[in-house]
């Protein structure tokens, strides 16, 4: 994941580099030949427009902002309780699962998958039957579904037998091997759909209406629908694991059975997939006597039917090889099996059906191991509409993964694919993200010669986080990874503000300003520029907060939240900041009053 997001930082920190060089070097020298601002002001409609920005910056500082700031110093500490009660219920909030956290955003694409999993080994014929079913049920969604311009919303339907190449791409796209699959049991109908911007329904409800229409698929192992860009092989994704294979699959069964009970939660199925017929043999007590082992046995089984090379000779530029085994007639049934004479270690020869025991059943298609044990992948999805994948987890965890492991302690339960990477990306996230602070931190130090003061600076960036959290839920976007991003931008941006009137204030105090005046005019003087950073900021991001294309919708999460993180970490700066620098001048004067 890291390689997916490195590049945001890297244009913006150069972006920053070129923006110093300009403020310093090149700004300077075109403020050199500005005209001086003595003499008589000339009447135009620009500065019309000036002289009215301005008498509304003068309005909001004199009749809004000083008085709130009068009854904010006095009231410091009511005004900071206020504060954190507000930032502990916008995490409670959180925490609480009505902020939907996805790890990806939610991204409609102009497509609509359907596929199709059958029982491996079935004829091509069977898989065609059940995807001709959904196919003929799309070509009737297609002739129901008009806009409001009489075009069809469904432009295309493309059916693909023996593999599920749309599938493939949206799993790479989602950052997953997408290792491909091919083979009978497999299929996928494809619907292309007109433009978003032109249609009045969106993807997911025409995966509504299709599944409807399909319904249950008989001999199906697994239906899947999806109308999102970025597609994972489960919003859950739950990794078993045990020595014992049966044990293994019976924790699977009941997971998925306690998913499904789950409000939101649309299928779920697991990786376990049930191979092709075959006969098993199991050696019989006399068998055992007769020194046969299981190995032994197999290996005569296989050389009787599938051959014994005996013979290599050259033909020409080819080598041909030559087998012996039975005629075709006795290898195709199982009376020849029970009666195939094996020879002993004596050299004896016995049928095999009198050392050993013939049982028909179907393997597994594929053997699957996690740190050596079996392995097996429970995956389901969700409507991401009415959940997350997120509150699926914490009510499994509080609710089915103790009693399961109670039932069964040799059987582990972890989380696999998006969720683990979930879980790594943002332990990174957290981990550079403290080392950020701690650089901010000692930057902020240095020059101000003081270890409170970067702290009172830097207490806008929690406050800031309930900006970001609360455009999230303004706009109804649910929380991803490109808002985390996000927050991490936040916490360089607001602190700029705070540092700039921190700054004013101590300048004006070593002046000769008292404490509480130096406040007060700091915030007043500095409201001009906090204020325009500010509506510089939220109007630069807002083109991409409205954009509807699907490009923009990766990006929208992360302006969200340094858009409104900002706003509210302005009020932050206007308010906090000199209510905190106020009470460090109380706790200042603790040991003089002491010692008084």
């Amino acid at each position: 994941m890291g390689q997916f997001s490195r590049n945001i930082p890297l244009i913006v920190i150069a972006v920053l580099i070129f923006s110093l060089v300009e403020a310093l070097l090149i700004l300077p020298a075109h403020l050199k030949h500005l005209p001086s601002e003595v003499g008589e002001v000339k009447e135009g409609w620009w500065n019309k427009v000036q002289g009215s920005a301005d008498a509304i910056i003068e309005f909001m500082i004199e009749r809004m902002y000083r008085p709130v700031l009068n009854w904010a110093m006095p009231n410091r500490y009511l005004l900071l309780s206020i504060s954190i009660a507000v930032l502990t219920s916008t995490a409670a909030y959180v925490n609480s699962g009505r902020v939907n956290f996805n790890f990806f955003p939610q991204i409609e694409a102009d497509d609509v998958i359907v596929d199709i999993r059958m029982p491996l080994g079935v004829p091509v014929s069977q898989t065609e039957s059940a995807i001709m079913r959904c196919e003929n049920a799309a070509k009737q969604l297609q002739s129901e579904l008009f806009t409001v311009g009489g075009l069809p919303i469904i432009e295309s339907i493309t059916t693909a037998i023996g593999a599920q190449p749309t599938k493939l791409k949206q799993q790479q796209m989602g950052g997953g091997m997408g290792a491909s699959q091919i083979g009978s049991h497999l299929a996928e109908v494809h619907l292309e759909l007109i433009g978003a911007e032109h249609r009045e329904i969106d993807g997911n409800e025409v995966v509504a209406r299709l599944r409807e229409l399909i319904g249950p698929i008989a001999g199906a192992e697994n239906v899947s629908y999806s109308a999102d860009l970025i597609s994972s092989p489960g919003d859950i994704d739950l990794r078993i694991t045990g020595n014992d294979l049966d044990e293994v699959l019976l924790v699977s069964e009941q997971l998925q059975t306690d998913v499904l009970k789950i409000a939101g939660v649309l299928e779920a199925s697991d990786t376990h997939k049930i191979g092709k017929d075959e006969i098993r043999l199991e050696l019989l007590p006399q068998g055992e006597a007769l020194g046969l082992s299981l190995a032994m046995l197999g290996r005569q089984v296989r050389q009787a039917y599938y051959g014994s090379l005996v013979q290599s000779f050259q033909r020409n530029t080819d080598e041909v090889d030559v087998y012996v085994r039975l005629p075709r007639a006795d290898r195709e049934t199982l009376y020849s099996l029970n009666h195939l004479l094996i020879t002993t270690p004596s050299g004896d020869r016995v049928p095999l059906s009198y050392v050993a025991s013939t049982s028909q059943g179907r393997g597994a298609a594929e053997i699957s191991r996690f740190s050596r044990q079996r392995s097996v992948r429970v995956q389901a999805q969700i409507d991401k509409s009415q959940t997350s994948p997120d509150s699926v987890l914490a009510k499994l965890t509080r609710d089915s993964f103790p009693q399961l492991k109670k039932a069964h302690p040799a059987v582990d339960i972890r989380l696999a694919g998006q969720q683990e990477e979930q879980q790594e990306f943002i332990g990174q996230l957290m981990r550079t993200n403290i080392l950020a602070l701690i650089a901010i931190f000692i930057l902020l130090a240095i020059p101000l010669s003081s270890y409170i003061q970067p702290i009172i600076i830097m207490s806008a960036i929690p406050f800031g986080m309930i900006g970001a959290i609360g455009g999230h839920v303004i706009l109804g976007y649910d929380l991803s990874m490109f808002s985390l991003i996000g927050v991490v931008a936040l916490s360089g941006i607001v602190i700029n503000d705070s540092l700039v009137m921190i700054d004013l204030i101590n300048r004006m105090r070593e002046a000769g300003s008292s404490t509480k005046e130096a406040v007060m005019l700091s915030g007043t003087r500095r409201f001009r520029a906090i204020m325009l950073t500010t509506l510089t900021t939220f109007l630069g991001l807002t083109p991409l907060l409205l954009e509807k294309s699907i490009q923009a919708k990766f990006l929208i999460p992360m302006a969200i939240s340094v858009a409104f993180g900002v706003v509210f970490a302005t009020i932050i700066t206007l308010l906090i900041v000199p209510s905190l620098y106020m009470i460090v001048e109380d706790l200042r004067k603790i040991p003089r009053i002491f010692k008084h």
